[in-house]
């Protein structure tokens, strides 16, 4: 099943003297079949026509659909449970080693980091200093240092090595290790997990384990405990990695860790079975003279099939190839999720069109509402603020780097919404030379003008594009070198607007429960100071926050009574202010650029812009217990 393509074909298969109902699998390529050639398909067996609603209309497909008698299926040899379940356990065995842990950064909220350290501990804290911002010797020396020491949580322990005296690293002895991962399997279950409970994806095999003894919970008096849930991410990541962190109730967390090798081994391959049981339809876009390359006028079909043109994409002759009625089709992509409902897909299939770009090139997606193409530009630009420095990867070979405003880049992605249509193209430009130098763009996916600014799209584009490391995403990359003056988009009767990107985290505790049943909160901003607020008509929390001196806004908050604590986080800017001799402060700000050649401001505060996110779970916590781990911290002076 494709993106929202509810294309139900069930397909009989003969096997044994007995007939059995087939799945199908709707594969949409990004190709044009001759409509003289369709037509002559049509008239053949095992070819259908169909109609798929665009945009703005709907779009012509014909569609191979193999015969029931060819299609087989093999069975693998079956394995009971816990077979499955010793051979997974010897995999998470071998991924990890002693003295290890496993780090993750700024999850929930964008606030916690984790550490798995398997045979001591499970950890959680808010650093002080974010890791992109640390300096260099302590990042390669891993220094850890807690913005509140009372909040290091366990949240849970594989043995007691941390018990007497806290420490950020592994504190599992060899022996510690090698007994505590032997015993495991002894904790380990089993399970089927579906990752959308109403996704149309079969459940996949994960094994869950259940680590107990963490840091005492002040809200229930009973120590912390984890959930851990070893899986295969479909992803590229070559290492473990803590995929997400989630506080199921209470003080009881669930945390699920990819293991690469599980990916390796065919019951833990997420979605294989389906795949592999069903029934591939293949499909093409029947082409149309007017508006693209379409030569079947002229050209001779004699002895052309339908498979010929599987891998013909029509590209434009534009300075962007991919057309803007393109589709995708989602199941030949992996993604990886960026925030805010955007994502970046990977072909798992490479194509193998006449353009490299259309072959190697990595797309964008977004799941969610916009009004028109400039809210959508705003989004886009709030996604590469929050992400740039943490999960955009910078074109290096063999290597997982981060993208950092540090480099220089020139980077471009096709916007494509869950259904595979095309919403616009995406430039980010980036001058390492130039503090805050950050532009993005989205253009219009038919007429190639900026939505913002109204220019066409750079000419230079193809014509000088890199691709370091066959990224044909990037046009430019350079680690030390600034931008080349060719590849900077100039404005004409533009005001440069530096705006600095701030954000507040308003933190919610659950105190129990008031007479009418609702829930007492205590809430306080990230300075410590109690924050006022009252529940509205529609039951949710209303309270005010001073953004700026003498300017304050109301928000208003789902309250969930399931939870200890809760972060609101808050994003606004301020203009950067800029000193005698030109420059700006630290800050990291943003250019913002306003065309005046045919508008005025309207009014709006540029001197105070915000807009805040959708809180999804505990993002802060505010002081409360003073742990043992916290001592330890405090004495250490860590």
């Amino acid at each position: 099943m494709l993106f929202a393509i509810h294309l139900v074909i069930c397909l009989a298969a003969q096997a044994v003297a007995q007939t059995q109902q087939r799945p199908s699998h709707v594969r949409l390529y990004e190709s044009f079949l001759p409509s003289r050639l369709a037509q002559s398909l049509y008239a053949q067996p095992h070819y259908e026509r169909f109609f798929i609603g665009g945009n703005n209309a709907s779009d012509e497909y014909i569609c191979a659909v193999p015969q029931a008698a060819e299609v087989e299926v093999l069975e693998p040899p079956k394995q009971n449970d816990a077979e499955i379940l010793k051979g997974a356990a010897d995999l998470i065995r071998s991924a990890f080693g002693p003295h290890q842990c496993v780090w993750a950064y700024e999850l929930r909220g964008m606030y916690w980091t984790y550490a798995f350290c398997p045979g001591d501990k499970i950890i959680q804290f808010h650093e002080a200093v974010p890791p992109r911002e640390q300096s260099p010797k302590d990042r390669a020396e891993g220094r850890h240092r807690p913005e509140n020491p009372s909040t290091v949580f366990v949240l849970g322990r594989f043995s007691p090595a941390s018990k007497d005296k806290f420490s950020f690293d592994n504190q599992a002895s060899p022996e510690q290790f090698e007994r505590t991962m032997r015993e495991a399997v002894r904790s380990y279950r089993l399970v089927q997990k579906k990752e959308a409970p109403f996704g149309h994806q079969p459940a996949q095999n994960v094994v869950e384990q259940l680590v107990m003894d963490g840091s005492v919970c002040d809200m229930t008096g009973q120590p912390r405990t984890v959930e851990v849930v070893y899986k295969c991410q479909v992803a590229d990541w070559k290492a473990p990695q803590i995929v997400n962190v989630e506080e199921v109730r209470t003080c009881h967390y669930r945390m699920h860790l990819h293991v690469p090798s599980l990916c390796n081994y065919e019951p833990f391959v997420p979605n294989k079975n389906a795949r592999d049981s069903s029934v591939e339809i293949r499909c093409q876009r029947v082409g149309r003279e007017e508006g693209h390359t379409d030569t079947s006028g002229s050209e001779d079909l004699t002895d052309r099939t339908f498979d010929d043109y599987l891998n013909r994409t029509v590209l434009r002759s534009h300075a962007f190839p991919v057309r803007a009625d393109n589709r995708i089709s989602l199941a030949d992509y992996r993604l990886r999720a960026l925030s805010d409902g955007f994502y970046v897909g990977r072909r798992g299939n490479r194509l193998h069109s006449q353009n490299s770009y259309v072959n190697r090139r990595d797309v964008m997606l977004y799941n969610g509402d916009f009004s028109d193409l400039a809210s959508l530009e705003e989004k886009v630009r709030a996604v590469f603020l929050k992400n740039l420095g943490k999960r955009f990867f910078a074109p290096m070979a063999q290597l997982q780097v981060i993208l950092e405003a540090k480099h220089s880049f020139v980077l471009w992605y096709e916007l494509y919404d869950f259904k595979g249509h095309m919403l616009g193209i995406v430039r980010a430009e980036n001058d390492s030379a130039r503090a805050g130098s950050l532009r993005i763009d989205l253009f219009d996916a038919e007429s190639l003008e900026s939505v913002s600014s109204g220019q066409s799209m750079p000419a230079s584009l193809w014509s000088q594009v890199r691709a370091p490391n066959e990224k044909w995403n990037f046009e430019f990359f350079s680690v030390s070198e600034p931008l080349p003056p060719g590849l900077v988009m100039e404005q004409k009767h533009e005001v440069q607007l530096n705006l600095i990107a701030r954000k507040k985290t308003i933190l919610f505790q659950n105190m129990g429960f008031l007479p009418d049943g609702k829930v007492k909160l205590h809430l306080q901003d990230d300075d410590g100071n109690e924050i006022q607020g009252k529940y509205n008509d529609r039951g949710e929390y209303e309270f005010e926050v001073e953004l700026a001196k003498g300017e304050t806004e109301t928000f208003a908050a789902t309250v969930m009574p399931d939870l200890e604590y809760w972060g609101y986080p808050i994003i606004y800017y301020d203009m950067a202010e800029v000193g005698a001799n030109g420059e700006h402060g630290e800050d990291d700000t943003v250019n913002g650029k306003t065309d005046f050649a045919d508008q005025e401001l309207d009014g709006a505060d540029y001197n105070h812009m915000y807009h805040h996110e959708n809180y999804e779970i505990n993002v802060g916590e505010p002081e409360r217990e003073v742990t043992d781990e916290a001592k330890a911290v405090e004495h250490d002076e860590l």
